[in-house]
């Protein structure tokens, strides 16, 4: 709503930026791709927060990149019949967790720590849920129904209303315990780049970039 409010702010949609270059005034040019159309806009800041496209922008312009592990995860869509709206995670195992999905009454998601991941890959090379070296997806519902039924006795009576593939990347030495820090790296010349996987530090890191702007205004 704020965003909507502020004339300022302009949002576009279904572009993909496949190129970031660095000019000698400073200035910031992004290549987008619209469907079959291909432009060119400058800006003074740029922010990567592309999560699993994390070193693609890093390799356009010749910063670090990190070594990367890439997980494909799935994510049950069910349909229950409940009465209440019930959110339950049962942590620190070999566990699983139910989801109501927005405003929705009877749509959840289901995700199980074992049987949810279904590739894994370590590499520098950015990646995306149809990367080729995953391969096809083929669903696991089956299995998990079964494996967390022990758990959420609901899942029995649920109806498969579909899947969703992503992608999760974590840094190479992170999975012990299970770290997804929200880290905010200063390129410098404009450019910092997000690395975190947690929506509710998305405002700490946000503010912390927005000091640094600050600075050279």
């Amino acid at each position: 709503r704020k965003i909507k409010l502020n004339k300022n702010i302009k949002l576009e949609f279904g572009h993909e930026v496949t190129k970031v270059e660095l000019r000698n005034d400073g200035k910031k040019v992004l290549i987008f791709k619209d469907k079959n159309r291909e432009f060119k806009k400058e800006f003074d800041y740029v922010v990567n927060a592309t999560y699993a496209g994390y070193n693609n922008f890093c390799q356009w312009l010749g910063f670090p990149q990190k070594r990367l592990r890439f997980r494909l995860k799935e994510i049950i869509l069910l349909r229950l019949n409940a009465q209440k709206r019930r959110a339950v995670t049962v942590m620190d195992g070999p566990f699983a967790t139910i989801l109501p999905v927005g405003k929705s009454k009877s749509i959840y998601t289901l995700g199980d720590v074992p049987l949810s991941v279904h590739h894994s890959v370590t590499d520098a090379k950015s990646s995306s849920a149809d990367d080729a070296r995953w391969g096809r997806h083929r669903s696991r519902w089956r299995e998990m129904k079964k494996r967390c039924a022990r758990w959420f006795p609901v899942v029995k009576n649920a109806r498969y209303a579909g899947s969703m593939f992503v992608v999760l990347p974590t840094e190479v030495g992170a999975d012990a315990a299970d770290a997804r820090n929200t880290d905010v790296f200063r390129h410098g010349r404009g450019c910092w780049s997000v690395f975190s996987g947690k929506i509710l530090t998305a405002v700490a890191a946000a503010n912390k970039i927005l000091a640094d702007i600050k600075k050279f205004e």
